[in-house]
């Protein structure tokens, strides 16, 4: 008999919806006097349960204590006796918003005095509490535990430890500081040692936060050895360890004016990647020799350097309910797209190299009662050839995108309809697109032993929310229709299908109302399944559903 829990991903205790800042609350130039903050937090409980209300938030309090004022301090881009201006405090306001330990956020513009003003920071706290564990009979057993904000210094620290195949130890360590030496720079630090996989991986990041902002950059240095299985009716179980070593760092810079849509960038990466061995997974992996299709995943080594031109031209809109139930989203409207050009560094490797092209593209227009989304990312890599000209590697595609609509006929009503298609060919590491996912894949379908090198997933969601008493509560039923399909291609073990179809409904729940994150609990059933699948399916996840297309 086995077990499985799962409760994974921020956990909000305290969410509600505060009173958005109105007109005279704006700013127009005055002088700022000075900067108060509160952070409030609502109980997990309701007050009728009196004394174990208190026991229970005294208890969360001690775990993961209210966020820090100076926190909230170093996302303001406005200061104690500067300027007023009204775009520095909208971004302010959203920057707040965007933080993961941070479910609502009001900067308000007090009067008090001619050409003064006090400025009222707001910020709806929630605690951030990662627990996830899992086991069931023939599979590994562990548990993940965190917070992600720990002394609510926006500090997230995660660890897990693991008894994985054949009775071996696994543990890891995740640490991520969103305020890297006081600024606005994020660090995420990783190490982890499972019986199938290896990561030791450290970055530094400062992304596009804000139009009021010169420049982003970004540092990678990784080591990753990971087992990839790859899908097929008729072979089963063939996997390869595939290792992966990169050291990267890149840089945009934005022309003219702050807002201003021109940005260049200078690119530089190192990458080391190789199939280490084939495997066969039993109760533990047994290595054998490598399937033909197999192969092709040699020794691959790059070193480039390159250029990137760019075009961002985003203004960000908040609107409540579309991921979530009611909680505020701050939708990027307008597009931001970077193309780039990478060429091989003369004479530092001992083999011969490429050149890669990029292409990345995100967008939207409209508004809160109809929105519509895209996302595209491309990537293309020259064949690498030897002194004869005989290719020792193909050239590679890589192509993904996705388009989504959403539909907002009445405040609890929403209809939205999402595309995904992705192709790859000839590439240089293991893939093979499936209908197995849990976010592109199709319902009903996660047992299919099936992949290719192109999936095309069409997803229609009409989901109504139920006019439940109180605020502290929220609940939604969705229907679902889904429908999918998968092209060989050139990737090992590839299968072209039909069209599959599959129906199901959701229900969402956020506690209290207004929180980001929300439990979503899916059934789906498929229609024209191929035989021998397992005919139906419940997903439960639990996750910030916010920013999500």
């Amino acid at each position: 008999m086995g077990l499985l829990l799962l409760v994974h991903a921020p956990s909000p205790v305290a969410a509600q919806r505060l009173v958005p800042v109105d007109s005279a609350q704006q700013c127009r130039g005055e002088r700022i006097a000075s900067i108060s903050y509160r952070v409030i937090r609502r109980p997990l409980l309701g007050e009728r349960l009196g004394a174990v209300t208190g026991l229970v938030d005294g208890a969360l309090g001690l775990l993961q204590p209210p966020t820090r004022v100076r926190v909230l301090g170093r996302y303001l881009l406005v200061r104690e006796g500067g300027v007023c201006a009204e775009q520095a405090r909208q971004e302010s306001e959203r920057l707040l918003r965007a933080q993961p330990f941070i479910s609502d956020a009001a900067i308000r513009a007090i009067p008090v005095a001619p050409g003064l003003v006090r400025l009222s920071v707001e910020a709806v706290d929630e605690y951030v509490v990662y627990v996830e564990g899992w086991g069931v009979k023939g599979v590994p057993a562990g548990l993940e535990i965190g917070s992600g904000n720990v002394a609510g210094s926006a500090l997230s620290m995660r660890g897990l430890v693991e008894i994985g195949r054949g009775q071996e130890f696994g543990w890891g360590l995740r640490y991520t500081d969103h305020q890297f030496l006081g600024r606005p720079i994020i660090l995420d630090a990783r190490v982890r040692s499972r019986p199938l996989s290896d990561v030791l991986s450290v970055s530094l990041t400062k992304p596009w936060f804000t139009n009021l902002q010169r420049d982003n950059w970004q540092l990678v240095l990784s080591d990753s050895k990971g087992l990839y299985t790859f899908r097929d009716p008729v072979v089963r179980d063939i996997s390869i360890d595939y290792r992966r070593q990169l050291a990267a760092a890149r840089w945009e810079h934005r022309l003219g004016d702050l807002g201003a849509p021109l940005t260049i960038g200078a690119i530089a990466d190192y990458e080391i990647a190789e199939g280490v061995r084939a495997l066969l997974i039993r109760d533990r992996p047994i290595g054998v020799p490598t399937p033909a299709p197999l192969q092709r995943y040699g020794r691959y080594e790059a070193a480039r350097v390159g250029v990137t031109m760019g075009v961002r031209q985003i203004r960000f809109r908040p609107i409540r309910g579309l991921g979530a139930l009611s909680a505020t989203e701050d939708v990027p409207i307008g597009i931001d797209a970077v193309g780039g050009v990478q060429v091989a560094v003369p004479k530092l490797l001992p083999v011969p190299s490429d050149r890669l092209s990029m292409l990345a593209v995100t967008g939207a227009v409209g508004g809160a009662s109809s929105l519509l989304r895209w996302s595209f990312k491309g990537e293309w890599i020259s064949a690498r050839r030897d002194g004869t000209g005989r290719d020792l590697f193909p050239a590679q595609t890589n192509l993904e995108g996705r388009l989504g609509w959403s539909g907002k006929f009445t405040e609890g009503h929403l209809s939205r309809l999402v595309v995904h298609g992705a192709t790859a060919r000839h590439v240089r590491f293991p893939l093979q697109h499936t209908l197995r996912d849990d976010t592109d894949g199709l319902l009903g379908y996660r047992t299919a032993n099936l992949g290719g090198g192109s999936r095309v997933v069409a997803a229609f969601e009409e989901r109504h929310r139920l006019p439940i008493p109180g605020n502290r509560l929220e609940v939604a039923l969705s229907a679902l229709a889904q429908t999918g399909r998968l092209w060989a291609g050139d990737t090992p073990y590839g299968t072209t299908t039909p069209w599959y179809q599959a129906v199901g409904g959701a229900v969402m729940l956020t506690y209290p109302a207004g929180a980001r994150q929300a439990l979503r609990i899916e059934y789906g059933r498929p229609l024209n399944a191929p035989p021998g699948l397992q005919r139906n399916e419940v997903r439960l996840v639990y996750a910030d559903v916010t920013g999500r297309f």
